[in-house]
């Protein structure tokens, strides 16, 4: 499946696009697509639509848990970046280093499931908040 669509969320950094391309991925920005709004469920419905099989890359790790029903109508494949960024970087660098080294299995991924990828990659599941110190 190379030559599947990418979808980079608005969130991950802009030089991730032409990044990409340069290295022969097919890929697509939402900032770039002429939409009424850049709300998630938008954009979720615009994918259905427009580019049904595409991968939608964000770094928005809640977005499954907050758009759960519209990620399930749509059927969209979400790939998100693991928001715990290392102390040894920056949250635009992390990104762009998660999706280069795993943009092989991003392009492979099941449709209609939703994977994190970070230091490992996994199934996507809600995280357990800390419960606070006293």
């Amino acid at each position: 499946m190379r030559d599947r669509l990418i979808v980079l969320d608005a969130d991950l950094p802009k030089r991730l696009l032409r990044e990409l391309k340069g290295r022969g991925r097919t890929v697509q920005s939402v900032k770039h697509w002429e939409l009424p709004d850049r709300k998630d469920p938008t954009i979720l419905a615009y994918i259905a639509e427009n580019h049904p099989g595409a991968v939608l890359v964000t770094g928005d790790e809640r977005m499954p848990s907050a758009h759960e029903a519209a990620l399930r109508r749509a059927g969209t494949t979400l790939a998100t970046v693991d928001g715990r960024v290392p102390i040894w970087t920056n949250q635009d660098q992390w990104r762009r280093e998660t999706v280069h080294r795993w943009a092989h299995l991003i392009v492979e991924q099941r449709p209609g499931t939703i994977r994190r990828y970070g230091e490992t990659s996994r199934a996507w599941t809600r995280r357990r908040r800390r419960a606070a110190s006293r």
